[in-house]
């Protein structure tokens, strides 16, 4: 049986990715996402025309964590956008 990742093990390597790729052109977001049995992993939110580019620059696993990288064609914050 594979091991689940947990939430925590997920930020912590968060934080690593981001300090390492936010800064990569064409990368959005960086956030921790779970599923239904709590097995959590990091979600890149990249441009979409540049994600073929991005996907050789970042790996499918950072510090054993899983990382899912998912195309968005318009990516807006809404932490305090009104």
């Amino acid at each position: 049986m594979a091991r689940k990742t947990s939430i925590a093990d997920a930020q912590r390597a968060q934080k690593r990715v981001r300090e390492k790729f936010g800064r990569v052109r064409g990368v959005r977001g960086i956030g921790v996402t779970w599923d239904e049995k709590g097995d959590a992993w990091i979600r890149v939110n990249v441009d979409t025309h540049l994600r073929d580019a991005i996907s050789k620059l970042i790996p499918a696993e950072f510090d054993g964590v899983a990382i899912e990288l998912r195309g968005v064609k318009d990516f807006k914050s809404f932490s305090g956008a009104r």
